[in-house]
């Protein structure tokens, strides 16, 4: 796998299609997860060193964060929302559209998802180096 823009990618295919299938609270997972690999390179971009591989973890890191642009810190504050308990968000939240906004935001990076830019495997593989 050639870096996180990869993986990332990867994780918001895995959304949109476990949404395309009504299975939000897996497109949800893999959002996350995808926030969790942006948030983990701007951490590392900023010398933030052996930080939790946990995407909540980097994403509290990143709430308290001062710097940050207003737009960052609303994706942040969504992608951290917990479900209620019916296992929703509130209907105007889309996580997929956060990470994007995020990755933007904090690295100017536009993550297209549309074709999957690596196999599961690669992606498996890139989690276990970056642990």
């Amino acid at each position: 796998m050639n870096n996180w823009i990869d993986a990332a990618k990867l994780e918001l295919q895995h959304a949109q299609e476990a949404r395309q299938k009504g299975n939000e609270g897996m497109a949800r997972v893999c959002a996350r997860r995808a926030a969790g690999l942006v948030a983990g390179q701007y951490l590392k971009r900023e010398g933030f060193e052996g930080h939790d591989p946990s995407a909540y973890h980097r994403l509290q890191i990143l709430k308290g964060l001062p710097g940050l642009t207003s737009t960052a810190h609303q994706a942040i504050e969504a992608l951290l929302l917990r479900v209620n308990p019916d296992h929703n968000l509130p209907a105007d939240v889309d996580l997929i559209q956060k990470v994007s906004c995020l990755a933007y935001e904090l690295l100017g990076v536009e993550l297209e998802w549309n074709q999957p830019p690596v196999t599961l495997d690669q992606i498996l593989q890139y989690y276990v180096r970056s642990i």
